[in-house]
């Protein structure tokens, strides 16, 4: 893919003025959804964003200097200092993403949802932060029609401009944006799958395969490159480094839309905020409910936990704690203790917006992208549903509502993620190759060597153990690169 162009504004104190240097105004998104902006007149600089704060727009805020970027690496080489904020990085290795407005550096933060600001000489005060809905009271028939009726109307506020694409998996928010895409009249030029790195995802390309032909749209099926390094190191750069684990698939879709004229569509947030999920349970909703936040936090940890532990050096250890990282998250935990579905509040706003967020406007910075279920009415409905109109036993929500929605497509199955036997063992032996040469060159200071090449070079030897360097390797690469793009912003 084309070098990602940031846009930078360092603000320098002189005396009695300021010296501007970089872009003075710069816009990211569409203020009709999701944008970020700032502007500078020599005077005062204005900074504002969407209520969700889905763009990454990253901030330095000290007496005597401002920095605005729209990438970490862009902020570092301005003269943001590179400190690390290991607590950050410490829930980052165990998460797989930053919470609330952390980076991995201690001086650079995002900027908060929902932001409308003023700079002069006093300084910079960013007031923002999640919308927290009140209950709306719906019953679960009634939250079906309503869900029904609100993806129409948010396709309504969003009609392509242009032909359009919609990536297409064989999972519920793709399709049901298709569905609706077409009942509004706005047919798709085509629909895109991408196949996994590993070719052996379950079901997911067979059953889009299925819902293009009935549908007369043409299929663009694509693949994945053989290095899957380069892809790594690749999605750390694009999403300034907020997202260890995964993304990496995206990148062809990404490369195939951006040659596309017209528009493309999102599903982000549509099963996060209205079908349950390994996120959100019922016996962890008791939990958040009886202020037991400690217990939470340890087990959305306690996945990773044993990776990071084994993984890193002594030292490593004792920076990146998990005492401090429980710490971090606790905190971020009782922000949503008040909202009607806490689980949900939490995570879209940690993981959803921090973890996709970087996608759609880094990995996809070149292609128009609408996020239908980021429609404000549509948002704020779903917010404010109780969290047992989500997780009533049976079918889940989402899916009852394409099912009323649109009947006649009531047939087409959902994607299993069952494997088909070796599959990807090529695919991993390749990838383990790559990592091995790869982290034997850097060897960052931070992860034991003993631990993981003598297990990366068995995923290259046991096919059976092939599949583990998945969940090897990325962690690993994460913070070598993250040492990489510190040396490069200093030279």
């Amino acid at each position: 893919m084309q070098p990602q162009r940031d846009h930078t504004l360092s603000l320098d104190r002189q005396g009695d003025g300021w010296r501007a240097t970089g872009d003075l105004s710069c816009r990211i998104g569409d203020p009709r959804l999701l944008y970020a902006e700032w502007d500078w007149d020599g005077e005062r600089l204005a900074v504002r964003n969407d209520r969700y704060g889905m763009v990454p727009l990253f901030c330095l805020s000290e007496p005597n200097r401002v920095i605005l970027s729209t990438s970490i690496e862009g902020a570092l080489r301005a003269g943001a200092p590179a400190d690390l904020d290991h607590r950050a990085i410490a829930v980052m290795l165990r998460l797989d993403h930053p919470l609330g407005d952390d980076t991995p550096f201690k001086f650079i933060r995002t900027v908060p949802p929902g932001v409308s600001a003023y700079w002069e000489r006093s300084g910079l005060r960013l007031v923002g932060g999640p919308v927290i809905n009140t209950p709306n009271g719906l019953n679960r028939e009634q939250a079906v029609d309503a869900y029904v009726d609100g993806l129409r109307g948010a396709i309504r506020r969003m009609p392509p401009e242009g032909p359009c694409s919609v990536p297409l998996s064989g999972g519920r928010d793709s399709r049901h944006i298709l569905f609706a895409l077409l009942e509004a009249g706005h047919r798709p030029v085509r629909v895109v799958t991408v196949r996994d790195f590993a070719w052996h995802s379950g079901t997911d390309v067979d059953i889009a395969v299925t819902i293009a032909e009935s549908l007369g749209i043409h299929h663009q099926i694509l693949t994945q490159p053989r290095r899957r390094l380069a892809a790594e190191i690749e999605k750390n750069q694009l999403t300034s480094y907020l997202t260890p684990v995964s993304h990496a698939w995206f990148l062809p879709v990404a490369e195939f839309l951006a040659r596309q004229p017209g528009c493309s569509y999102d599903g982000v947030a549509g099963d996060m905020l209205s079908r349950p999920n390994l996120r959100q349970i019922p016996g962890d909703l008791a939990t958040y409910r009886a202020g037991r936040l400690a217990e939470i936090a340890a087990s959305m940890f306690d996945q990773h936990d044993v990776l990071i532990r084994n993984m890193l050096t002594d030292d490593a250890r004792r920076v990146f704690a998990r005492e401090q990282a429980l710490e971090r998250l606790i905190q971020e935990l009782a922000k949503h203790a008040a909202a009607p579905n806490p689980l949900l509040s939490f995570w879209f706003w940690n993981r959803t917006r921090r973890y996709l967020g970087p996608v759609i406007f880094g990995i996809f910075r070149r292609t128009r992208v609408w996020t239908p279920y980021l429609d404000k009415d549509l948002f704020d409905l779903l917010t404010g549903l109780a969290p047992e109109v989500i997780m009533q036993p049976g079918e889940d929500l989402h899916t009852a509502t394409i099912k009323r929605g649109y009947p006649q497509y009531a047939h087409f199955p959902f994607e299993t993620h069952s494997s088909l036997p070796g599959g990807g063992s090529k695919y991993h032996r390749a990838y383990a190759r790559q990592a091995l040469v790869y982290l034997s060159g850097r060897r960052p200071p931070e992860i034991r060597p003993s631990y993981l090449l003598p297990r990366l070079v068995r995923c290259v030897l046991d096919p059976g153990y092939g599949p583990s360097v998945d969940w090897l390797a990325p962690r690993a690469i994460y913070v070598a690169e993250l040492r990489a793009m510190i040396e490069r912003a200093a030279a």
